[in-house]
């Protein structure tokens, strides 16, 4: 079971469906995956809104900002793909004073590699989760390692005059020690000939490590290290490949950093007050692939009050005043969201409005809970984002009205509708029951397999517990049959230990709890009764 498989709904469906979605938006933005991918592991995808930020502060007050981001001397010092391509055509031009690149490439049996390439085409949900097979990794690692001796050690075993591979790793490490490495870290015959003749072995104590063949000794690596290898090896060989075509190192992609500031804002925002001009500039540059306004306005103004809010060094009534305009064109805006949701159908844009909002809370959350550094404006902004994020989902009801939960993300949407509202007495606590209770009816969630809702028994697991939590909060006897109908699903979901026992969940201790409940529903007996 993979990390995203564990995840309990609507977390999984959502985390799923943003993924798709945005490798989605890298196409339509003719942006190359591999080169999204590639860039954004790189030491420039980390610091690419800091760098743009500062020489956009320096063009603005005519300072000279230096080389571009995407200048050739940046990438080449900053990508590791560009460092290996350009150091090995200076170690080609120098071994070879004659060295033509398109001799080099029309000499190679080019369409037989590209054919070999086009073979492992990576699809779209395996570029994000690990979502590679086994037998997909190593496919890919041993294609494309022979793509790489094909062409590549080929022509190195022809300038150093030898045939063996650890003559040359030898010979290549006294020419230039840094590109030696990147590249044979990159390209491990250890890895490629293990895989390759099957002489790994299971790990004793963990099924997803490996124990490869060194020799002599032995080498250990994770399924998830697997993973990382086969897709680096897989965009180094297609950037190579574009190289080859193109005869030079081309990034001019329009759209490809307002992507990486996209992603940025929708997984692993970072708040900043001086990344929020660009942010916009990149925001607007979306706007014109992605014909939705509000969609980009709402995380925008989430991650401006982030950002603004926990570095903010403002007296209280111009932050006070900042918040209110927020909030007031947050709310209107989540209006307009809705209704379009509703008329246009562009439901696969919740899940990632959802992520950006949820994981900004989160960030800022266990800042707090872990109590470095905390200030009043860290607890300040952590209950503005609340409010917002419940804003958010109390415009909702404009979705669900007359709306069938006839899909995946428009179930579990009602699911955070409804779990978003607030609770402070004991008739509001009635009214969740009974819509959850029809909800599960409607849909028979308990009774049958439903193809177009994606629920698992651990999804069930907590769909219960929360109505037996408000059913028991509503203190209406009237329901206790109906809660004591759920008890007994709960009792049958808990002996189902096979697929519960994944969650980590102690289950004497659930049914412990669940029989505590049934006891109670025979004698209730309230505190405030006592």
């Amino acid at each position: 079971m993979s990390i995203i498989e564990k995840y309990p709904n609507p977390q999984r469906t959502f985390v799923i469906n943003r993924d798709k979605w945005f490798i989605d938006l890298i196409e339509m933005s003719n942006v190359p995956i591999h080169v999204f991918n590639m860039i954004r592991n790189s030491q420039l995808g980390q610091y690419m809104l800091l760098i743009q930020s500062n020489r956009s502060k320096m063009i603005r007050k005519g300072e000279e900002p230096g080389p571009d981001i995407f200048d050739k001397s940046t990438v080449n010092q900053l990508i590791p793909t560009y460092q290996i391509i350009s150091q090995l055509i200076d170690l080609f031009k120098d071994m070879n004073e004659s060295f033509d690149l398109s001799d080099f490439v029309n000499n190679l049996n080019i369409d037989l590699e590209v054919e070999k390439l086009n073979s492992i085409k990576l699809k779209k949900d395996e570029w994000v989760n690990n979502q590679l097979s086994e037998t997909r990794t190593d496919d890919i690692i041993i294609s494309s390692y022979e793509i790489m001796e094909n062409t590549v050690f080929k022509y190195l075993f022809e300038l150093f005059k030898v045939t063996e591979l650890d003559a040359l790793k030898e010979k290549l490490s006294e020419k230039n020690g840094v590109l030696s490495q990147m590249i044979f870290e990159q390209f491990d015959n250890v890895i490629y000939n293990n895989i390759k003749n099957n002489t790994w072995n299971r790990h004793d104590e963990n099924e997803k490590i490996r124990v490869l063949e060194n020799e002599g000794s032995s080498l250990n690596i994770s399924e998830d290290q697997l993973y990382s290898t086969a897709i680096s090896m897989y965009s180094f060989i297609n950037e190579l490949f574009r190289y080859f075509e193109n005869r030079e190192i081309q990034l001019e992609f329009p759209l490809l950093m307002p992507l990486m500031t996209f992603e940025m804002l929708i997984k692993i925002p970072y708040p900043e007050n001086s990344f929020i001009p660009l942010i916009r500039e990149h925001i607007a540059k979306l706007k014109t692939i992605i014909k939705f306004d509000e969609f980009f306005d709402l995380i925008f103004l989430f991650y401006q009050m982030y950002s603004f809010g926990i570095n903010s060094q403002n007296n209280p009534k111009i932050l006070n005043r900042m918040v209110s305009n927020i909030q007031s064109n947050f709310k209107e805006t989540s209006k307009r969201f809705w209704k379009k949701i509703k008329k246009k159908n562009y439901e696969n844009l919740i899940p990632v409005i959802w992520s950006s909002f949820s994981v900004s809370q989160i960030q800022l959350s266990n800042k707090i809970n872990q109590g470095n550094n905390v200030t009043e404006f860290d607890k300040f902004t952590s209950n503005i984002l609340s409010k917002l994020d419940k804003s958010f989902w109390s415009q909702s009801k404009i979705y669900f009205k007359d709306n069938l939960l006839d899909n995946n993300i428009s179930f579990w949407t009602y699911n955070i509708f409804l779990t978003n509202k607030n609770i402070t007495n004991a008739s509001q606590s009635l009214d969740l029951f009974n819509k959850f209770d029809n909800l599960f009816k409607t849909y028979k969630i308990f009774e049958k397999e439903n193809k177009h809702i994606d629920i698992n028994n651990f999804d069930k697991y907590n769909l219960v517990q929360k109505i037996l939590s408000y059913g028991l909060e509503s203190r209406s006897q009237d329901i206790f049959d109906k809660l004591k109908i759920y008890t007994q699903i709960m009792k049958k979901l808990l002996e189902n230990l096979e697929e519960l026992s994944k969650y980590d969940l102690d289950i004497s201790k659930e049914l412990n709890a669940v029989e505590e409940i049934e006891k109670f529903l025979e004698n209730p007996v309230y505190p405030d009764n006592i």
